[in-house]
């Protein structure tokens, strides 16, 4: 069952999947570019941050990276 969140006039969808809860990202774009969410979520992948996060989040959850 997905739900949704009212954040600064935004309806964030969110979704329970075993006891943890997913948040669409492309709901949290439409703040930046209504229009065009896509193109906020490429930006948001392609910094230096992102790809650290990504390996840290790895090593975490997959000791096996």
């Amino acid at each position: 069952m997905s739900k949704s969140l009212e954040i600064k006039g935004i309806d964030i969808g969110y979704k329970k999947i075993n006891k943890e809860d997913y948040i669409s990202l492309t709901d949290m774009a439409k703040y930046k570019n209504a229009e065009i969410p896509a193109h906020v979520i490429s930006h948001w992948l392609s910094t230096k941050f992102a790809v650290e996060f990504l390996g840290i989040w790895e090593k975490t959850n997959k000791p096996q990276f």
